[in-house]
């Protein structure tokens, strides 16, 4: 009995721990304002890329577009990761995807971008070797800024 109530009480507290995780990322004004519209991050393995970031103090860049081209609604990003405290940041390994669609119309391009960020977000196989490269980047910065940590 006494296992029992103790594996309960560590399964809720570590639901717990990874409720409250959160992920912090850098997008312009448009990609925001769609992003929240549509419900913000939703990919499927937001808990283990949450804690990847977090451990490695560092964010995601969102570089993103929602356009109607020759009638397809077409959504597109690029997920980047940068520093938590500074902009040190590193392109490699970015996570990219596309979305399009045969009906044109803005509203469905909009929520396309929002899909494409949570694909890229849980599809990015190269999320650890970015932030290899990010913490790179951070000690060539240090390098040349003097700045120690």
């Amino acid at each position: 009995m006494k296992k029992t109530a103790l594996a309960l009480i560590l399964s809720v507290a570590s639901l717990t721990v990874a409720a409250e995780c959160r992920i912090t990322s850098v997008r312009d004004g448009q990609i925001a304002t769609i992003f929240k519209k549509h419900g913000g991050w939703t990919f499927e393995n937001y808990d283990e890329v949450c804690a990847k970031l977090n451990r490695a103090r560092a964010r995601i860049q969102i570089v993103g577009m929602a356009s109607v081209l020759v009638n397809q609604s077409v959504g597109w990003a690029s997920l980047t990761v940068v520093d938590m405290d500074s902009n040190v940041f590193t392109a490699d390994y970015a996570s990219m995807n596309t979305q399009v669609n045969s009906y044109a119309s803005q509203d469905k391009a909009d929520a396309l971008v929002h899909t494409a960020i949570n694909q890229a977000a849980n599809d990015w196989t190269g999320l650890d070797r970015a932030l290899a490269a990010l913490d790179e980047e951070r000690k060539n910065a240090r390098m040349v800024f003097g700045r120690k940590r």
